[in-house]
């Protein structure tokens, strides 16, 4: 058995190894990875996926994740501090910045955070309500960053985690209409769209919030990548066409706002929301997936179908982030102080 676990536990670290040589040295944007990098992750997701916990943790011992969530987050949070514990690692941080001396009277600035924190820690992972805030923690942390979503910028864990899903319900993208519903403005929605200009699907549509339109950045990058796309006006167009529906509904908070409080949200209108009843009576019957939170743009009677995938897109997230947890904490040389901030 020894042996056994030791065969083991050498592949898992060598594939660990060649993971680690493809991604980039901090995960703060969806532009950063390459297509090479992306399906070495989904490859070690695989691995991990497939190897018994014991060995998991085994991989990264004594290694202390540090999460700074200035923004609520139950998903997200939640994802990685699974991922940390399955490899082993210890997790430190707070889920509130009220709980922090950046959330008092000091208002410590996040540049010292990050300092004071990597000198303590082997990662950081940071959710943040300043757009772009995240890369710039780059040049103060002596160990790698991610960001676990910064204000209107991006989510690069949440893109990687959805096309990972993608892949595991239709395989080759190149073949797939993907529809999209929801404000592209909104952080999880652009960094998937910069990490498919790898993937080329098909066809991607977009059923928009009324009088939106897709924003330039999008627009640019799906036309360097030769995506086709184009906007329809409601949910039942996309369940006619779609292979996959991926929903981030039209009720959302301000994410410039450390914790909005207003509490108003509308109805969402019946175009833009799925139903187990819609579903039964389309020409797909598509896969339907969700980040959340979400609020009626999913009907609850939508759970128990075959279509319903968001639950196993938030455990597929767990994967995809516990591959790049093991492949960032690889580097185990400190990181020079003062890196400079990655250009996005």
């Amino acid at each position: 058995m020894t042996n056994i676990s030791t065969d083991v536990d050498h592949l898992l670290c060598d594939e660990v190894s060649r993971c680690a040589a493809q991604v980039p040295s901090d995960a703060v944007s969806m532009l950063d990875f390459d297509r090479q990098a992306i399906e070495s992750l989904f490859a070690l997701a695989d691995r991990l996926r497939e190897t018994p916990s014991e060995a998991t943790r085994r991989l990264m011992p004594g290694k202390i994740v540090a999460t700074l969530f200035y923004q609520p987050s139950t998903r997200t949070r939640l994802n990685f501090e699974a991922a940390a514990h399955r490899l082993g690692c210890s997790v430190i941080g707070f889920a509130d910045p009220s709980t922090s001396r950046a959330g008092d009277f000091y208002k410590e600035t996040l540049a010292d955070v990050a300092a004071f924190t990597s000198v303590l820690c082997d990662l950081i992972v940071v959710r943040h309500s300043v757009t772009g805030a995240v890369p710039e923690l780059i040049a103060s942390s002596r160990v790698p960053i991610i960001n676990a979503g910064d204000g209107y910028n991006e989510h690069p864990t949440q893109a990687l985690g959805d096309i990972y899903t993608m892949h595991k319900l239709v395989g080759n993208l190149k073949d797939a209409t993907l529809g999209f519903v929801g404000d592209l403005r909104i952080r999880s929605l652009r960094s998937i769209m910069f990490g498919l200009r790898h993937f080329g699907p098909r066809l991607i549509l977009f059923l928009l919030p009324p009088g939106d339109t897709v924003p330039e950045c999008v627009a640019r990058v799906l036309a360097e990548a030769a995506i086709p796309w184009k906007a329809v006006q409601s949910i039942d167009t996309l369940c006619d066409s779609a292979d996959i529906i991926e929903t981030i509904g039209l009720n959302h908070p301000n994410h410039e706002s450390s914790r909005d409080l207003s509490g108003q949200w509308s109805a969402t209108p019946d175009r833009y929301r799925i139903t187990r009843e819609k579903l039964k009576a389309c020409d797909k019957s598509p896969y339907v997936m969700h980040p959340g939170p979400r609020t009626d743009e999913v009907a609850v009677d939508v759970d128990n179908t075959p279509n319903a995938k968001y639950f196993e897109q938030a455990a597929n997230g767990m994967w995809v982030r516990m591959a790049l947890l093991a492949t960032l904490l690889k580097r185990t040389d400190p990181y020079p102080i003062h890196r400079q901030p990655r250009s996005l």
